[in-house]
Order: C-alpha cells, then sequence, then structure tokens
C-alpha cells in the first residue's frame, strides 16, 4: 500500500488535530476562571478515600487514545461517532464552566506514604479543583463504553462489551473515590453522555433502520 492509498485510508486520523485548539481552551480556563459555586453533596462525606482507585483514575489518560486509534483502523463510521460524542461533549462541557463557574473542596490534604499517594498529590499539583461540573473523565469514558458497544453489537460480543462497561464504572468511581469529583460531577457527566448518545448514535441507527424498512 504506497502512502497516498495510506494516508485516503486512516485521513479522517486528522480529525484530532481539532483537540489542539480545545487542549489550549481547558488550559486557559484553568487558569482564569474564578469558581463560584462549589460542588459539593451530602453523599460526598459518606463517599470514603480509596487510594488504591488512582489506578483506574489513570487508566482513562490511555483508554481514551486506544479506543480513538481501535476505532480509526477498524472502522471509520465508529471513529467519526467516537469523536463527535468527545469534541461537542468537551465543547459543552466548557460553555458549562464558562457560564457555571464551579470548583470542589474535598481534597483533603494527604501524606505521600506510598506510590497510591504519591501519584494523587501528582496530579493534584497539576489539575486544580476548579471545572470540575461536569466531569469530562466520566463523560469520556462512558463515551468509549458506547463506542464499544455500538462497534460490537452486531458481531454480539457481549463479554468484550461488559468488560469495558465494567471498565468504564470504575474509572468513573474512580473520580469520587479519590476524591477528584463530586457525585454531583458524576451524575451531571452521566445525563450529558446520555444526551450525546441519544443525539450522536441512537437517532440515526433509529432514522438507518427506519430507511431500511421502508425500502421493504
Amino acid at each position: 500500500m504506497n502512502i497516498q492509498k495510506l494516508f485516503d485510508k486512516y485521513n479522517h486520523f486528522l480529525y484530532l488535530l481539532l483537540f489542539i485548539p480545545t487542549l489550549i481552551i481547558f488550559t486557559l480556563l484553568q487558569a482564569y476562571i474564578d469558581p463560584q459555586y462549589i460542588m459539593h453533596s451530602q453523599i460526598d462525606d459518606h463517599i470514603p478515600f480509596i487510594s488504591g482507585f488512582i489506578v483506574f483514575y489513570v487508566i482513562w489518560y490511555a483508554y481514551i487514545g486506544w479506543c480513538f486509534i481501535y476505532m480509526g483502523i477498524r472502522s471509520k463510521d465508529e471513529f467519526m461517532r467516537f469523536f463527535k460524542f468527545i469534541f461537542w461533549g468537551t465543547l459543552i462541557s466548557y460553555l458549562i464552566y464558562i457560564l457555571f463557574p464551579n470548583g470542589q473542596n474535598l481534597r483533603n490534604p494527604l501524606a505521600t506514604t506510598d506510590a497510591f499517594s504519591y501519584t494523587i498529590n501528582l496530579i493534584r499539583s497539576v489539575d486544580p479543583p476548579t471545572n470540575v461540573f461536569p466531569s469530562l473523565h466520566v463523560y469520556n469514558s462512558l463515551g468509549v463504553f458506547f463506542a464499544v458497544s455500538s462497534y460490537f453489537r452486531n458481531d454480539k460480543k457481549y463479554f468484550s462489551i461488559s468488560v469495558h462497561l465494567i471498565l468504564s464504572l470504575l474509572i468513573c468511581a474512580s473520580t469520587v473515590f479519590i476524591k477528584q469529583h463530586s457525585i454531583l460531577d458524576v451524575i451531571a457527566s452521566t445525563i450529558l453522555a446520555f444526551l450525546l448518545y441519544f443525539i450522536i448514535y441512537l437517532i440515526p441507527r433509529l432514522q438507518s433502520k427506519s430507511e431500511v424498512s421502508e425500502i421493504k
């Protein structure tokens, strides 16, 4: 396969360049947004701090990248659906951060006594407790599950879908167990995720089925 054919086959990966300006925007938001609303629920006070969940929190970074690469190689259509889900969800979240400047106060001082606590402190040092509602960690993790379940649904690979569901839920849970997010952030992210899933995944699928039925 020559370079031109390779480019034509995988040029959809160029859409990932659009995340460069979104990263710049997020950096500016983190630097200049002054939280006016603190996200805190009584439920948060009953959720224990479990440092070991930092493992799943960190897995998120590779998990998102893996999904883009996997879908990009296996299915351009699924790649584009996943891209739209992540991109538009990110922009909507940024808009919420601007219109509803928020933060959290759940992070108690943590002594660096082991690898888990060291990693948590490292993340906290570069990730201030602002712009937390909704949680992009939760939103994007659910997005990976939606992408995987969409890709594997016709092959009925229920085991693979179940594994990704469990991993996505563990990543979501990690955000509250290491006190990076309030349960309110998780709820908001889940609502936003299902809204975008309905628009990007479900409606087109129902329209496609309707068109096939009309042809028959």
